[in-house]
């Protein structure tokens, strides 16, 4: 087990050096090494930035919500009004 860590610190320590010390910012010198993953980091973050949505509800949100509002009144709905008056209206709404 102690060889392992050994190993892994001689292999990566170089990798934590580099990228991952604390209060240091990336610079325009982050892009010019040949490591291409922090390239693909930087893509993949500006990625998600841009996927991210500022307005919680959208219009399929808020279907889903008016759905799941409405839905526990229809089987009050057809308790207390007859099914030809039921009819009727949905007629009337479609047609």
């Amino acid at each position: 087990m102690v060889g392992g860590q050994r190993a892994w610190e001689r292999t990566y320590a170089g990798v934590v050096k580099r990228w991952l010390l604390q209060g240091r910012q990336a610079g325009s010198d982050a892009l010019e090494v040949p490591d291409f993953s922090a390239t693909t980091d930087l893509y993949s973050v500006a990625a998600n930035v841009r996927a991210i949505n500022p307005f919680v509800l959208n219009l399929p949100v808020m279907a889903m919500l008016v759905v799941a509002t409405l839905l526990p009144y229809v089987p009050l709905l057809f308790a207390v009004l007859p099914i030809d008056e039921i009819v009727g209206y949905t007629m009337k709404a479609f047609f």
